[in-house]
């Protein structure tokens, strides 16, 4: 269930940033470009924002005790970055599909 809700809320942003928003007064997005590569800088910002945070809310607890976290840089960076990569190529992917499909699929 926490993670539909979590994927299922990943697409609300673009869609308020395309279509507005009375509620929260955003207007429609009405530039020349789309929508979706339009919202990419504010993603990106959201992202750098938050990374720290939920490091600190995962690792927190630890540290406080002490334990420092090990990174297994060697083993897990190449699988790493090609999920990043494929993340990425997907939402991306995913942005359009919405402009053009809609939210409901």
């Amino acid at each position: 269930v926490g993670m539909g809700i979590g994927n299922g809320s990943l697409m609300v942003p673009l869609t308020l940033f395309q279509r507005g928003s009375p509620l929260l007064g955003l207007p429609a997005f009405e530039g020349e470009d789309l929508a979706a590569l339009a919202f990419l800088p504010s993603l990106a910002v959201g992202v750098l924002v938050m990374q720290p945070v939920l490091f600190a809310l995962y690792w927190g607890p630890s540290m406080r005790k002490g334990i420092k976290p090990r990174f297994h840089v060697a083993n897990v960076a190449l699988p790493g970055l090609l999920t990043g990569m494929f993340w990425g190529m997907g939402y991306f992917c995913a942005m359009f599909t919405t402009i053009y499909l809609g939210q409901a699929l």
